[in-house]
């Protein structure tokens, strides 16, 4: 569990070191301002209205009325939206809360990739590598 913690904290300071300057200003930048992001910026802001004043319709967004269970017929990212919700609610800031999950997202495929490497190798710090690894793969892009 220690070993599990302390990895967390590299993990999350080498996300923040190889994000820069992205990890410098989180609530004020948007890694790529495309359609997409936009929305997912409004997904996460429906999910988190939603939970608080809907949250067994959290399906029906506010889109293509009169169409029900409209939040199904895009990406809907609830995961993504369960963590980004108290972010929201806290600090009223949307793009906050998309670039902490997105940063959050890096430390968690780390720990990921970490525990196979080490059950395969048997070696823990060697293992870290792995983050590197899925850095340079492309799998974690930033």
């Amino acid at each position: 569990m220690k070993r599990s913690i302390l990895l967390a904290l590299l993990f999350s300071v080498l996300t923040f070191v190889m994000a820069v300057p992205f990890s410098l200003h989180p609530g004020s930048r948007l890694l790529v301002d495309a359609p997409d992001t936009h929305l997912f910026l409004w997904t996460l802001a429906w999910e988190a209205h939603a939970l608080v004043t809907q949250p067994l319709s959290i399906f029906d967004g506010n889109f293509y009325y009169p169409y029900d269970n409209t939040l199904a017929w895009s990406e809907n990212i609830i995961g993504s939206g369960l963590l980004a919700a108290p972010i929201i609610w806290l600090t009223g800031n949307v793009v906050l809360a998309l670039n902490l999950v997105a940063l959050l997202s890096h430390v968690l495929c780390g720990l990921g990739a970490w525990r196979p490497y080490c059950t395969e190798t048997g070696r823990s710090m060697a293992s870290v590598s792995s983050f590197r690894a899925l850095r340079q793969s492309g799998v974690l892009k930033t």
